[in-house]
């Protein structure tokens, strides 16, 4: 499996232009191309075309959100009957590629969900008006951020005296008590004032979540927001079988849809464990969400690897795959061909996002109106 950013090949020395492939996956038996997302290159022209087995044609392009290089690799054994990068090329651009993509067009895009990051209820109702703007469909409202106190930034001089500021890691944070942040007064300001669909959260530390507190007091919270009557609610299948179930009940009564999701902060399962997950958790909500942390570009083919093969079965329930990591972008990026139903972003732009997994929303529009998604 890989990832086909491009139809015409590049020759040798000669700048070519860049056409981006609609499909991001196809099957080759002999050599899959694999693309991996690397450091940002320059633009547009082709620095190198080996002659060796490993082709990596480099380049760049001029849309936002990729100005980074892409390096493609033809992973085979050296061979004289090794076909050409042309050849795999031409090969998957065939009939099956073309019927995926048209299938593609027939299909609405994703909703996108832009997860608030800011700490107090006025930073978060900023943010999420901000994210509207830029073209987000719904706001995550991360609940447990509210617990974090954002620190001051640190100031120093690097080696030519030009002031430098730095943030401590977010898990570096002070952490406010329970009882600190008023929950309910708290839920009312930010239904009041966030105009988009809310996806209404707490996310444990257990599952990379910040929130200080017990379990019970978790779930109090959670139950607070379904009564606030918020359009959608963040249920993980991690809770204990009973609490959840009253929690779903509350939710169905109120209207409330569900997210039925998994965070595995301990690495990424294999593709055929993936979509075992998500078809045998259709019942436990409207949406399956499932995300991971990345060891490796394999673990990132895994996780698309079974979004392409739930996409292809007609059972499969509305779901949404991504990861934390280099690669864990991928699933996002490509998520209209992939069938997702909803695609996780962020508002932030810094250097080297991609290398966390996410996408900025600004970002992934460009991406998409360039690959004609």
């Amino acid at each position: 499996m890989g990832f086909l950013l491009f139809q015409k090949v590049l020759e040798n020395g000669v700048s070519a232009e860049i056409i981006l492939g609609r499909s991001p996956l196809f099957p080759y038996p002999l050599a899959p191309l694999q693309l991996y997302p690397v450091s940002r290159g320059y633009k547009g022209t082709v620095k190198r075309m080996s002659n060796t087995p490993f082709h990596e044609p480099n380049f760049r392009t001029e849309i936002p959100f990729f100005r980074r290089r892409f390096t493609a690799k033809l992973v085979t054994e050296k061979s004289p009957e090794t076909p050409s990068l042309r050849t795999i090329i031409q090969h998957n651009t065939s009939e099956s590629v073309k019927k995926r993509a048209k299938v593609a067009e027939s299909m609405a895009n994703p909703k996108i969900c832009v997860s608030l990051e800011e700490t107090t209820v006025k930073a978060m109702v900023d943010e999420a008006a901000r994210a509207g703007i830029q073209g987000a469909n719904m706001i995550e409202v991360r609940f447990d951020r509210l617990y974090l106190k954002k620190p001051q930034a640190i100031i120093s001089e690097d080696a030519e005296g030009n002031r430098v500021s730095t943030m401590l890691p977010v898990n570096e944070w002070p952490v406010l008590d329970f009882e600190e942040v008023d929950v309910e007064k708290s839920i009312a300001a930010l239904k009041e004032a966030i105009a988009l669909p809310v996806i209404f959260s707490v996310r444990a530390v257990r599952d990379g979540g910040h929130f200080s507190g017990d379990e019970k007091q978790r779930l109090v919270i959670l139950q607070a927001a379904i009564d606030s009557e918020v359009k959608w609610i963040d249920l993980e299948l991690a809770i204990t079988d009973k609490e959840r179930k009253a929690l779903v009940k509350s939710a169905k009564a109120a209207k409330c849809q569900i997210i039925a999701s998994q965070h595995n902060m301990d690495g990424t399962p294999s593709a055929e464990e993936i979509v075992t997950f998500v078809t045998s958790n259709g019942d436990s909500g409207d949406i399956v969400k499932f995300c991971s942390t990345l060891k490796d570009h394999q673990d990132a083919l895994q996780l698309v690897d079974a979004a392409n093969t739930l996409s292809a079965q007609d059972s499969t329930p509305p779901y949404s795959i991504m990861a934390l990591g280099n690669g864990g972008d991928w699933t996002r990026i490509h998520a209209p061909t992939l069938g997702q139903d909803l695609v996780y972003a962020t508002m932030r732009d810094e250097f080297r996002l991609s290398d966390k997994g996410l996408v900025n929303v600004r970002d992934l529009q460009d991406a998409w109106r360039l690959l004609e998604y």
